[in-house]
């Protein structure tokens, strides 16, 4: 190839040197007056050798991408190409778990397509073969659901789709935004965004569905949970994710026994039952085979398979509450579970020494029980976690406060956040959880803060064993500075954080310096802030550290 390519490249030098040398000659034709009766058929040559040399222009910028693309494939030039299709594959995964999701935009105006892993197929020849026959590269599908980019969206997905061939896949549809949707023309709210094959089931392994928008004439929401659970192969689902601004309806089957109905709220959208038409076998099937289910805007109903065998539990607030007999029920069918952030309210409360409560749960790691039902008491009853580190948020009304210590006792809590809990005393959190590390209160009320260095036990009452307290998140409270200063001491506190909080009397200037002395001394960090809350405050859906 070498003899080749020398030849050629000599042939090219000789006769672009030929053609410099007769193009520079054209101006002394032209001088010579006896060349005049010519001069038209001149012009003609010289339009023609100037249309060519155009078309020579495009050509040599094609010999120069293939020169540059065989280069690029010499190990002495690019190391990377010599190594084996695995290591290159593995290479390709990393870069592209470590892309932006391009849809995580408050504005909504997402900026383009993701580069990866479509610019990997353009780079050269073996990397474009490598890409294309690894299948899992091509399992994530985004789609972005009347959008501009609708459709590029949509031809990337069905690309996508063909290339993954029988690898699972996992699917992330962001519906219509507001902010968005309301500037494009009506002709386009029937935005297609079906990319399946048709004729065949195809595995789907999870499926993210996010939708903000609501509109009584427009609402996608069942149309796409019913189009991807009607294409799935059954028993390849294993995690569903839904977050849609409707009021927690219950999602069943037209065939269902349940006698359903279906109302319109302008704000939360649909609320009560909504049926999928889908045979009740072919849906509980469906649901049956998901191990992780977060939901906020609509649900299965209680006693759907879909409660069976799960790790991750996440329900919203709103829609109907549950019975205990039923939540019980849905534990005992989660032996496993993990994690569970629940926020349905719990009705029908059982006798006390009801057979089976509470439930164990050994595994549980992260709780989060966020109902503004006074039910707390009743959710805390259920459940027996095990002596794995438990990560704990409560948000509610403090009803029935002794069955929430009784829990408190008999769990290995390591970090607790606690909001709408004003007045009570940490000194109570710190005998109950004696392995506490972060503790995060939240005080809407604005009260002064109970940081009183005994729990409530009466005139017995003894200081508690100190305890070191790696974080105290503080979240609009009112605070005596001298307390704060004295459980600082006591219990070890490496960082404060504190937000929207203030003193509880006025200070002197001499007061604060003192007092943010004495803060410094025994904290490592302090971060006080008055902007916004932290996001999703304390509703968050994740732990303020990593679940290990």
């Amino acid at each position: 190839m070498t003899d080749e390519l020398n030849i050629a490249t000599n042939i090219l030098r000789n006769s672009l040197e030929n053609y410099m040398f007769t193009c520079s000659t054209a101006q002394k034709f032209l001088q010579n007056t006896e060349n005049i009766g010519q001069l038209q058929a001149f012009k003609t040559c010289l339009d023609d050798s100037l249309e060519l040399l155009a078309s020579y222009q495009i050509k040599l910028y094609r010999i120069k991408a293939a020169l540059n693309a065989s280069r690029n494939s010499l190990p002495e030039v690019v190391p990377i190409s010599t190594l084996p299709c695995e290591i290159m594959t593995r290479i390709f995964h990393l870069v592209l778990s470590a892309q932006p999701d391009v849809f995580a935009t408050p504005s909504g105006e997402f900026p383009g397509f993701p580069k990866y892993p479509d610019i990997l197929t353009h780079v050269c020849s073996r990397w474009r073969q490598i890409a294309i026959a690894s299948s899992t590269l091509w399992s994530h599908i985004q789609f972005a659901y009347r959008h501009p980019l609708s459709p590029g969206f949509l031809a990337r997905a069905k690309t996508y789709v063909a290339r993954a061939g029988e690898t699972p896949l996992d699917i992330c549809f962001v519906g219509p935004r507001n902010n968005i949707s309301d500037k494009m023309p009506e002709d386009e709210y029937s935005s297609n965004f079906e990319f399946l094959p048709s004729t065949t089931l195809i595995s789907i392994k999870s499926l993210n569905l996010e939708f903000t928008e609501v509109k009584q004439k427009f609402n996608p929401y069942f149309d796409v949970l019913q189009y991807f659970l009607e294409h799935c192969t059954p028993g390849t689902l294993e995690k569903l994710v839904v977050h849609a601004p409707l009021n927690d309806p219950f999602v069943v089957s037209v065939k269902s026994k349940f006698t359903t109905y279906t109302s319109y709220n302008p704000r939360y959208g649909y609320y009560g039952w909504v049926r999928l038409d889908l045979f009740e076998k072919d849906l509980e099937d469906q649901w049956y085979s998901i191990s992780v289910l977060q939901l906020e805007g609509m649900r299965p109903y209680w006693t759907s398979k879909a409660y069976r065998g799960l790790v991750d539990l996440r329900i919203g607030c709103r829609g109907y509450p549950i019975t205990e007999a039923q939540f019980i029920d849905i534990l005992k069918a989660s032996p496993e579970l993990q994690i569970l952030h629940f926020g349905p309210g719990i009705v029908d409360r059982l006798r006390p020494n009801s057979p089976g409560i509470p439930v164990k749960l050994n595994d549980l790691k992260e709780l989060n029980f966020k109902s503004s039902n006074p039910s707390i008491g009743t959710f805390f009853r259920c459940i027996a976690p095990g002596q794995t580190p438990l990560k704990l948020s409560i948000s509610g009304t403090p009803t029935h406060e002794f069955e929430v210590e009784k829990f408190l006792a008999r769990s290995n809590i390591i970090e607790l956040r606690m909001a709408g809990w004003e007045g009570y005393s940490p000194a109570n959190l710190f005998r109950l959880c004696p392995r506490l590390r972060v503790l995060a209160l939240d005080d809407r009320a604005k009260k002064v803060t109970n940081f009183q260095m005994t729990p409530d036990m009466g005139e017995s009452s003894t200081p508690i064993l100190s305890l070191q307290i790696d974080t105290l998140y503080l979240i609009k409270y009112l605070i005596d500075p001298a307390k704060l200063v004295q459980m600082l001491k006591s219990h070890s506190v490496q960082r404060l954080i504190m937000w929207h909080c203030k003193s509880s009397r006025q200070l002197t200037h001499e007061e604060s310096q003192e007092i943010h002395r004495s803060v410094n001394k025994y904290t490592t960090h302090l971060h006080c802030g008055e902007g916004d809350l932290p996001e999703d405050w304390p509703w968050t859906t994740e732990p303020l550290t990593e679940v290990q």
